[in-house]
């Protein structure tokens, strides 16, 4: 047989038409329908229902269908009864039991997830549940094409066939008998979907130190780099400095900023704790920006001081909601500042 009608050896009948023996695919192909719209309807209803109910979903999506989608592309065949006890032999010839499978796709789902989100840290792409979803999808999607053409390639008594309706059967049994067992068996189901929404809970939710805002200063070089260096800190009347401030968003979500430039002038002592008080501010500027998770705000600005003297600073505010009335370095997010002295005209 040449290697083409391998790859599209769909059987075909005396006195059957194309379409007859497309629709013999069918049940064949069964569990790749389910898993196609398993996915669709997974995608769909994580855009529409509640958070705790979409995390179940989730979870329940993440720990089947990538680790199935891999395990069919692997093993397209169905195991037979002269292989059974022969390991190496269904690895070879691509052949697994049902039983395996769903082991198999469970263990391989728990190691492929983790896989792609350090793939996803790798691209800089940001570890959220819409993102992981997203590059999942897109592996399940390859993963049940490449298994669907490898299927189609063995002969059709040699493909694997999913037995819906026995499985229908045995979940139907797990139902029936007393009532001690009932309870037990659906306690159990409850836990196993619980323990999928806390793997994706804690797959898609940064741990303790890891959401935080970077912010910092930069000034351009003479060969148009942006450095964190080389300030401005003596000023003439009417002096200028063009700055940049620079906000990088590693929240885990999108983010609000915004900053409030203000120049202030400090008492010339130190009270016992070694600070010094404001007594006058000026705002300066004032901006917002929305930035997405992963991403960085720069901030081209030109500061111009309106004060005189030795003891002045310029301090950026950085605010993740409204800021108050009265900003200020104690209710800032973030902030950071910068000592001026500013020459009085002559």
């Amino acid at each position: 047989m040449s290697r083409v009608a391998r790859v599209v050896s769909i059987p075909i009948y005396e006195g059957d038409t194309v379409a007859d023996s497309v629709r013999s695919l069918v049940p064949q192909l069964a569990d790749v329908w389910v898993v196609l719209g398993l996915l669709a309807v997974s995608n769909v209803a994580l855009l529409l229902i509640p958070s705790p109910v979409r995390l179940m979903l989730a979870g329940v999506f993440l720990c089947l269908l990538p680790g199935y989608a891999l395990t069919t592309l692997v093993f397209p065949a169905q195991r037979g009864r002269e292989t059974a006890k022969s390991l190496r032999k269904n690895l070879k010839n691509g052949a697994l039991g049902d039983g395996e499978r769903a082991a198999l796709s469970l263990g391989l789902s728990s190691a492929l997830i983790p896989l792609l989100g350090m793939g996803m840290a790798a691209a800089a792409l940001p570890l959220t549940l819409q993102n992981i979803l997203l590059v999942a999808t897109a592996f399940v999607v390859v993963a049940i094409a490449g298994g669907t053409v490898r299927r189609l390639q063995k002969a059709s008594d040699k493909r694997y066939k999913a037995p819906f309706w026995y499985w229908l059967s045995e979940v139907y049994q797990l139902f029936q008998g007393n009532t001690v067992d009932i309870v037990l068996n659906i306690g159990l189901a409850v836990v196993i979907i619980a323990a999928m929404s806390t793997f994706t809970v804690a797959l898609t939710t940064p741990q303790g130190g890891v959401e935080y805002t970077e912010t910092s200063l930069l000034t351009e070089s003479p060969d148009g780099e942006l450095v964190a260096g080389n300030y401005p800190t003596e000023f003439g009347p009417g002096g200028q400095a063009d700055l940049v401030l620079r906000v990088s968003n590693h929240e885990g979500k999108n983010m609000v900023y915004t900053v409030v430039v203000q120049l202030q002038r400090l008492e010339s002592e130190r009270d016992s704790e070694g600070d010094r008080a404001v007594t006058a501010r000026s705002r300066l500027l004032r901006d917002s920006q929305q930035v997405e998770a992963g991403n960085t705000w720069d901030y081209d600005h030109t500061v111009t001081p309106i004060m005189f003297g030795e003891d002045l600073r310029v301090v950026y505010l950085i605010y993740a909601d409204v800021p108050p009335e009265n900003p200020t370095t104690d209710n800032a997010y973030r902030y950071l500042s910068l000592s001026i002295n500013v020459t009085e005209p002559a």
